[in-house]
Parts: structure tokens; C-alpha cells; sequence
């Protein structure tokens, strides 16, 4: 693995904040910028974050990786596009700090399914209509970190360890800019757009009958033990009058969640939601918390038993949870 050398360190500074503060500072700092990203928990979560310039944009296809930092300059790296991701992470390594939030700046972005195909040699069976890449990442060595128990807003620089001065003035910085824009008044924007949605005719990747004959299909190549479960989904598509950003704005008021995130680009945008943590890592230790083939914790020691055997004698539910293990063992 070799050794990384820790050539930086992160500076922070801690304000008294409240979740909607945060939020409304989000949205008028990010209105005419063009990349950032917003990560919440909009139930029982202890963190949410936003970063709101990157230094540098990551985007992986099938045979390279190519960075792009804020003045325009582009290098593309040859091989796999994750590897060389992690390669070229490794000059920005910082200490491990305990007392810190467990995010403190780096990379926030996606891995798609079409990665894949860096891995195994698969038959291209479909258009790439969206044309977005395997991988996409924004670096970020400013970030703000809105910690949900303690009312704490943390606002964090990374930098090189010689330019401690230089980030502590950023940091003074920052909290002016959080301070005003959390007192900002944007409403009149934000009605603007969200008195307009989607407008038109719904268009969908595949018709009733094309679903009904892939759900046949599929149920054909469980019979015959090639797979056990397919995620079949059908895309749905209309034109958006509103800004993406308050497509997201109006998710959290109306199904927030744990996971929630958006991410902007001038290319496209990402608004997402879910319940479930897929798999966490923090330095060694790997968690994972699935939600299918389980229940929640009971009151006491013998609800716990009682719920455990009911998943136990449940032949669907004992399918949903080796399921989940065996698609987080492949991660």
C-alpha cells in the first residue's frame, strides 16, 4: 500500500446554528454558483453538510479519470478511473481527528452501475441517453457541517500545514458569509420558481406490455437459478420548469429522510432521498445498516426475540435479508 505522508490539516471554527439557518444559508450562498452539494439527514440523522465551491471536479469513464480544477485546467490519467481517483486523493491526506465531525472535506459524488463495466467485459445492450460519466466527484477543501444534536455548525478549511494563518483568515471569512446569508431574505426567488413545475406529456422507457414481457422473462431466469432478483424500474421523464434545486428543496418538507442529497452542476443535477445506509467506512471498520429482511428494535430484550423469530420463519423475509448480505459482501 506504501506510505502517505500527511501533508495537510484542517482548521475549523464552531457557531451556535439551528437545521433551517443552515438551510437558508445553503440556499443563498449556492444561488448563482455553478457546482455544489448539499448532504441532510432529515430524520434522526446526526450530521447534514454542503459544500459550496470545489477545488477540483473528478469525472471517471471506462479507461481514465479526469480532473478539471477551478480555472479550467484539465488532466486526464489513464486506467481504471477509481484507482487513479484514490492515487490522486492521496496528496491531500490529513491526521486523523476524533473530535471532528466524521466528514471534514474531501470528495462528495456518485458511482454509477455503468462502473461496472471497468470491472467486467459486458455487451453494450443500451443507449446511453443521459451520457454521464461512471464516476463524478466535487473535492472540496471548505465544507460546512451542521452537527443536528448540539445546534453546532462547523465550518472546516483544509490546508497545507505551513499556511495555518491563510486558513484561519478563510475561516473568519466563512462565518461572516453564514452569519448574513442566514438572516438573507430569498423568498421571493424561491416563489418565483416553485409556482412553476413540470409542464407536458410524461414520456417512459418502456410500455406496459415490453414491462409485462421483462417480468416474464425474469421470472424465467429465476426459475432457472441464473439470478435470484432483478431491480426492473421504469424511468419516467417530463419537462422541468422549476429549478432542480427546488425540486429538492420541496422534497425535504414533504418525505424527508435520512439520506437526503442534492448535487449541482451546470450539466445535470442529482435530487435524491433514501432511508437506508448502504455501507459506511470509517479508518478500518466497515457498517452497514440494510432495511430489507429486518425490523426495528423491539422495547425490550423479549420483543427483540419474538421479532427475530418472526424474520427467521419468514421464507420472504430470510430471501430479502441474504440478499442484502450478499450484495454488501461484493462492495
Amino acid at each position: 500500500m506504501g506510505v502517505i505522508t500527511i501533508n495537510h490539516k484542517v482548521y475549523s471554527k464552531q457557531l451556535s446554528f439551528t437545521k433551517e439557518s443552515f438551510f437558508h444559508a445553503y440556499e443563498a450562498l449556492t444561488l448563482n454558483k455553478d457546482h455544489y452539494v448539499i448532504l441532510e439527514s432529515g430524520r434522526n440523522g446526526k450530521y447534514s453538510m454542503c459544500g459550496l465551491q470545489p477545488f477540483a471536479i473528478l469525472e471517471g469513464y471506462e479507461d481514465y479519470l479526469q480532473v478539471t480544477d477551478m480555472l479550467g485546467q484539465v488532466e486526464q490519467l489513464a486506467g481504471n478511473p477509481l484507482h487513479k481517483m484514490k492515487e490522486w486523493m492521496r496528496q491531500y491526506s490529513v491526521a486523523s481527528q476524533d473530535d471532528f465531525p466524521d466528514f471534514i472535506g474531501g470528495a462528495i459524488g456518485f458511482i454509477s452501475y455503468d462502473y461496472v463495466r471497468c470491472i467486467e467485459k459486458l455487451p453494450v445492450l443500451s443507449k446511453d441517453d443521459l451520457e454521464t460519466p461512471y464516476l463524478y466527484f466535487l473535492v472540496f477543501n471548505e465544507v460546512a457541517v451542521f452537527e443536528h444534536e448540539s445546534d453546532t455548525l462547523w465550518l472546516m478549511k483544509m490546508g497545507e500545514q505551513e499556511r495555518e494563518q491563510d486558513c484561519l483568515e478563510r475561516l473568519e471569512i466563512l462565518e461572516q458569509e453564514f452569519r448574513q446569508a442566514a438572516i438573507s431574505d430569498n423568498s421571493a426567488i424561491k416563489q418565483t420558481d416553485v409556482e412553476r413545475s413540470f409542464e407536458g406529456n410524461m414520456s417512459v422507457s418502456m410500455t406496459e406490455q415490453e414491462f409485462i414481457s421483462a417480468v416474464e422473462k425474469i421470472k424465467k431466469y429465476i426459475s432457472s437459478g441464473d439470478i435470484f432478483q432483478v431491480n426492473l424500474s421504469v424511468r419516467q421523464s417530463k419537462p422541468l420548469l422549476a429549478h432542480p434545486r427546488y425540486i429538492y428543496a420541496a422534497l425535504r418538507e414533504l418525505n424527508p429522510s435520512p439520506y437526503m442529497r442534492y448535487i449541482h452542476t451546470p450539466s445535470f443535477q442529482v435530487v435524491s432521498g433514501s432511508p437506508e445506509l448502504l455501507v459506511k467506512k470509517k479508518r478500518n471498520h466497515v457498517s452497514t445498516r440494510p432495511i430489507a429482511g429486518t425490523r426495528s428494535r423491539g422495547k425490550d430484550a423479549e420483543e427483540d426475540q419474538r421479532l427475530a423469530q418472526e424474520l427467521i420463519e419468514n421464507e420472504k423475509e430470510r430471501a430479502e435479508n441474504n440478499k442484502s448480505v450478499n450484495v454488501r459482501q461484493t462492495v
